[in-house]
């Protein structure tokens, strides 16, 4: 499926777009913003994937390597994503049916309006939901449907949908129908044991490592999957040359910027592309792919500054503007974040 591999920290990296020194230069660019460590992945589109590492897992756990493990953070949704597709393959979920018809139990959001939240809303970030709750109480910004609004409370709501019909947990099911099918053997929606030695440790800026990082299960979802960059690589591949139908838009944040079914949706000078990006505390992660020619990178980093070092990455293997890089100097992106609950 992949075609070639190479996995080694390499001096070189040939892309369609010309050659682009990376494998000496990572080192520096984690240097300049205080990131321990990172591991890259590229698909050129014809067929070759190479990984590039530099710097180190932390705590004494040696070299970042192809099959360190890291915390995948929001990264995790796109594969959520294509689980919930399989389901509807199967006709057991409709996209545009409301979830609240599947569960016995309506969403606890004391708002009458949550009961019309369908899986595409969830999956396009149009259920009126903030991103996380707060205080313990969940409520509607806006009326499902309406506009976009990045949200990991849907995620959940939606995972306990996918359980409900897979008779399973989240992370057994999106075993057996996403990551063994595709021989993503390294990666999990709950933290395995055996991983620990090669877990790429998160840390924050002045250097200290976090404490190990365990999303509780109701966000596996959102952002609960451990991956190498490897595994995740090979994802991105099959999801460029196989999942176009969920690259097409839902919503419109702005002139730049669309969601589609789990992903983000760029409009750039590269053409238009498909992302998403991972932020937790000690992990800052990025998915960027090209469904026009396959080209892709995934990038991992363990540390607080990783969103400098996966945005320099990027722009030196994918030149040109990539407005998901810069989606906190958006005007739409901000209020879609900072727009309180309302009636609207």
């Amino acid at each position: 499926m992949l075609g070639r591999s190479t996995h080694s920290s390499v001096h070189r990296l040939e892309v369609k777009d010309g050659s682009v020194e990376l494998g000496t230069e990572l080192g520096e660019v984690l240097d300049r913003h205080g990131v321990p460590g990172a591991a890259v992945g590229i698909a050129d589109g014809s067929g070759v994937t190479r990984i590039v590492t530099a710097g180190t897992q932390g705590d004494g756990r040696g070299p970042v390597t192809a099959d360190s493990v890291f915390a995948a953070a929001s990264v995790s949704k796109p594969v959520f994503a294509s689980g919930v597709m399989l389901l509807v393959d199967a006709g057991l979920l409709e996209l545009d049916r409301p979830l609240s018809e599947y569960l016995a139990e309506p969403y606890p959001a004391d708002d009458e309006r949550a009961a019309a939240i369908t899986a595409r809303m969830v999956l396009s970030h149009t259920t009126g939901f903030p991103n996380w709750r707060q205080d313990g109480l969940l409520c509607l910004r806006w009326t499902p449907g309406t506009r976009w609004g990045y949200s990991g409370e849907g995620y959940s709501y939606l995972q306990e949908v996918v359980e409900h019909l897979a008779g399973t947990t989240l992370d057994r099911y999106l075993a057996d129908s996403v990551l063994q099918p595709l021989g993503m053997n390294d990666s999990s929606f709950a933290w395995q044991d055996a991983d620990e030695t090669r877990l790429a440790l998160g840390h924050a800026t002045d250097g200290n490592a976090w404490p190990p990082f365990r999303p509780p299960h109701a966000k596996a979802a959102a952002g609960g999957m451990f991956t190498t960059v490897s595994d995740y690589l090979r994802f991105l591949v099959h999801s460029l040359a196989n999942s176009h139908r969920m690259f097409e838009p839902q919503v419109r944040i702005d002139g730049e910027l669309a969601w589609g079914i789990g992903w983000g949706i760029e409009h750039a000078d590269a053409g238009e592309a498909v992302w998403q990006w991972g932020d937790d505390p000690g992990y800052k992660n990025f998915v960027i792919g090209l469904p026009a020619d396959g080209q892709g990178v995934v990038v991992f980093t363990n540390g607080d500054g990783g969103g400098g070092v996966y945005a320099e990455v990027v722009r030196r293997l994918l030149p040109g503007q990539h407005p998901s890089l810069d989606v906190w100097q958006r005007a739409s992106w901000i209020e879609s974040w900072t727009a309180s609950a309302s009636s609207a």
